[in-house]
């Protein structure tokens, strides 16, 4: 009896001093354990444990199978130092930095897709109420055929100010060359209508101009996918509506036919301003 009450505390010894604690990174992130050991991973990080081991993989990464020493013991697995354990889980590159590169290329015009051929003696032909246009951009970059059409938007990453003075804004997710609003968004209340003594028939042809600025910068992105980060040329490109707008009449036109309308004002002689 006296022997196997010795065996036991062995026993009970021996476990005690192959159980701990493995902390990596903040501590802040996920934990699990088995009856050896208790791991405690960094923010952002996956939990990882057999039966025996414990390890915690980077950020991007998941657990897979059993634990695989990548060198030196280690448990707290980097992208530098990771072995079979540790998978790769990130569909898309994330963006970690989206800095311009040069100036950008900026175009001031006037949208005239408001158009409108009025017969004399109609009432309010054209535009009198309120009208909303809403800004827009789109980012495009290269290798998009290695690293994908879709790049997600690290939280932590902020956009450069300098895209920000042309309209850029912050999405979750950007897809290569596809065009999205912004939340930035722009009122024209003033009317835009045919009425004497300004339209004298028998057509009168109207223009509703509103003023926008195009610009397009080139910029150089920081994408990072399981540790492996690539820098990649690309261009963001905004449409700003800037809430200048211009009322053009070209009166006394004999017919309107459909052709006419199709030009956009793009009409023989200057129109009027008023």
């Amino acid at each position: 009896m006296t022997l196997f009450l010795q065996c036991l505390a062995f026993s009970a010894l021996f476990a005690g001093s192959l159980a701990g604690d493995i902390d990596c990174g903040d501590n802040s992130g996920p934990s699990c354990s088995n009856a050896w050991v208790h791991v405690n991973c960094g923010t952002g990080e996956a939990c990882c444990h057999d039966d025996f081991n414990g390890w915690c993989c980077p950020k991007g990464f998941k657990c897979q199978g059993s634990y695989s020493d990548p060198g030196g013991n280690e448990h707290c697995m980097t992208p530098t130092s990771i072995s079979s354990s540790c998978l790769c889980d990130q569909t898309d590159y994330e963006i970690e930095a989206m800095d311009p590169v040069g100036e950008a290329t900026v175009d001031q015009s006037w949208n005239s897709n408001l158009t409108a051929c009025c017969a004399y003696g109609t009432e309010n032909c054209g535009w009198s109420t309120t009208i909303t246009r809403q800004n827009s951009q789109t980012v495009s970059w290269s290798d998009a055929a290695e690293v994908g059409y879709s790049m997600s938007w690290n939280v932590e990453a902020g956009p450069d100010i300098k895209l920000g003075s042309i309209g850029f804004e912050v999405k979750d997710t950007f897809t290569y060359g596809q065009t999205t609003s912004t939340s930035y968004t722009q009122s024209y209340t003033n009317a835009c209508t045919c009425t004497y003594p300004n339209c004298k028939g028998p057509w009168d042809y109207l223009e509703y101009k509103l003023e926008l600025v195009t610009s397009s910068q080139p910029v150089s992105i920081k994408a990072t996918k399981c540790g492996v980060t690539k820098t990649l040329s690309g261009t963001v490109s905004t449409v700003q509506w800037m809430g200048g707008s211009r009322c053009a009449i070209q009166q006394g036109l004999q017919k309107c036919p459909n052709q006419f309308r199709l030009l956009r004002g793009s009409v023989s002689a200057p129109p009027t301003l008023v």
